[in-house]
């Protein structure tokens, strides 16, 4: 017959299966519904494609729009097809392991960001005090990135899966130097903080375009849309969609610290590569 203190460790542990089974299945939900939006946004500005990048001649720009768009929705539905898999052995799981680590949420915020700071940088007039910013930043935040993710993979190992286990997926253990995760994400929203800045700063400079005719009225915001649209979707595009990013960050970096140890940390990081790969083409299509 169990003790007593058997019966609770079997309790604890059945409990804590549970816990596991489901927040897998709402991080595989996310997956699946980031994928779809992706998807979905894809289908609708195609026609747009076509005609502004499909159709202009190939440059650093066309190549970082097709790689971030069509890059992320296929990493998204193999992250989705070998988490939803009970059959992936030992042996692709561990070449899964590095292959997640550094070319999911990693390589998509890197090309969406590329393809905004090549934007930001345009928009400065290619002064070299904004590109020294740029460089700095962007370096600062990839080379955070690069090596937190080595950390965490390296300490990382593959669990082989028990027979009839209901959870599907890759096992691993327990990854260490998780307070090294939650800093490099408050390094990325630190640093996304810092670009919307900077956009809003030059927002604020271009309201100091005159009217047409006029020597003295500066534009107001309401008709900056009708003198200068380029300038206005431009600025819009760019404040919105570091702004959505800056949330992004802000939202992993709270999973981070409130879901410690838990299967839910991946919902965010999903969200967060719709997030580039929407507005980083977005903000092209709507520049051209």
């Amino acid at each position: 017959m169990a003790s007593p203190e058997g019966e609770a460790a079997a309790e604890a542990e059945l409990q804590q299966l549970v816990q596991v089974v489901k927040d897998t299945y709402v991080a595989n939900l996310c997956t699946a519904a980031a994928a779809t939006w992706l998807t979905y946004d894809i289908v609708l500005t195609f026609s747009q494609e076509v005609d502004l990048i499909w159709r202009a001649k190939w440059s650093l720009p066309k190549f970082l729009f097709f790689l971030v768009r069509y890059y992320t929705l296929v990493s998204l539905l193999l992250t989705l097809a070998v988490n939803t898999n009970r059959d992936v052995s030992s042996e692709f799981c561990q070449r899964w392991l590095w292959y997640n680590g550094f070319n999911g949420t990693l390589l998509s915020a890197v090309i969406g960001e590329a393809i905004f700071l090549l934007r930001l940088y345009a928009s400065y007039n290619r002064t070299k005090t904004i590109l020294a910013t740029i460089i700095f930043l962007f370096l600062s935040e990839f080379v955070a990135g690069i090596t937190t993710a080595a950390l965490v993979v390296s300490s990382l190992s593959v669990t082989p899966r028990p027979p009839n286990y209901p959870l599907p997926g890759c096992l691993f253990t327990a990854p260490k130097h998780v307070n090294l995760s939650t800093m490099v994400w408050a390094v990325a929203m630190s640093v996304t903080c810092v670009y919307f800045l900077l956009i809003l700063y030059k927002f604020a400079r271009n309201l100091s375009l005159r009217k047409p005719g006029e020597s003295s009225s500066a534009v107001p915001v309401w008709e900056l849309q009708q003198i200068s649209p380029l300038v206005y979707s431009f600025i819009r595009d760019s404040a919105f969609y570091f702004f959505l990013v800056f949330l992004g960050n802000l939202l992993n970096l709270l999973f981070e610290i409130v879901f410690a140890g838990r299967a839910l940390i991946p919902m965010g990081t999903v969200w967060l590569m719709v997030i580039y790969a929407i507005s980083a083409s977005r903000l092209c299509l709507n520049t051209r």
